[in-house]
């Protein structure tokens, strides 16, 4: 009896203690597990809303060379410059989230060859005359555009993020 006895008690003892390792190590991978995700979801915030706020800013200059293409407005070369920067700012914002999430890189490429095309045919266009290309170049923009927000949206409410 005596035997049976300590015999339990060596055996609850250890079945207590693995219990107690497994229960400690699934807390500490789930904790780490959340931490992760809740600094990914923070970071996908942080960079969406600064890619909205790049781009409303590029969309604002736009709207002027816009105005230019239907011979409403010039441009100055301070416009152009802004121009030049907002695009600028766009392609670094989308190129972050391409180095966190690489399955956005497609997108975020054709994003951002929209984005160049549309300096370009900005930078050459003179008015309505030779205009076409900038339209057709805004028009691929924003369908760029579209299709990374709508893929950002995706990862934001997909699991685990």
């Amino acid at each position: 009896m005596k035997k049976l006895v300590e015999w339990l008690r060596v055996h609850l003892l250890a079945a207590l203690t693995a219990t107690g390792l497994v229960g400690a190590a699934g807390g500490a991978v789930i904790n780490d597990f959340t931490s992760w995700r809740n600094a990914n979801r923070d970071f996908l915030k942080a960079q969406t809303e600064a890619s909205l706020k790049a781009d409303q800013d590029l969309i604002d200059i736009l709207r002027k060379f816009s105005n230019k293409a239907l011979g409403k407005e010039t441009t100055t070369p301070d416009d152009l410059k802004t121009l030049q920067a907002n695009i600028a700012k766009s392609y670094l914002v989308a190129s972050a989230l391409k180095d966190r999430i690489p399955s956005l890189k497609t997108d975020i490429d054709g994003y951002a060859d929209a984005l160049f095309a549309l300096q370009k045919t900005a930078e050459k266009m003179t008015g309505p005359a030779d205009a076409q290309a900038f339209v057709e170049a805004v028009s691929a923009f924003g369908n760029r555009r579209q299709t990374f927000q709508k893929r950002i949206a995706g990862i934001q409410t997909s699991w685990p993020l």
